[in-house]
């Protein structure tokens, strides 16, 4: 048995969005249990008939957060890297992950 705690669950009702968020500073190892979990999760979300938008993703970063990665928890685990501020607007449900470059457009 394994007892994981997710660090945050943003929820945006008028656009039926839900986003999973576990958050690592940039050095810190994600457990295999932890990986485990949020795999399960991300196959929960994806296999489950509901109206909702809802996906898993992993934060890594240190304050004050001037950059920070945002891994997709999918298959593919697509990473993007976002400043501060489109950190918040991605937080504030006014951007989508998808509306940034992904990690290359800093280190490419």
């Amino acid at each position: 048995m394994s007892c994981i705690n997710i660090d945050c669950l943003l929820l945006k009702r008028s656009e039926k969005k839900i986003r999973i968020i576990e958050s690592k500073h940039s050095k810190e190892k994600l457990p295999e249990s932890q990986a485990e979990a949020l795999t399960k999760l991300y196959e929960l979300l994806k296999s489950s008939d509901h109206p909702w938008d809802a996906m898993v993703y992993l934060v890594r970063g240190d304050p004050p957060y001037e950059y920070v990665e945002i891994t997709e928890w999918t298959p593919e685990q697509k990473t993007y890297t976002l400043t501060q501020k489109e950190l918040i607007e991605w937080l504030e449900f006014k951007k989508e992950l998808k509306d940034f470059n992904p990690l290359s457009r800093f280190f490419g």
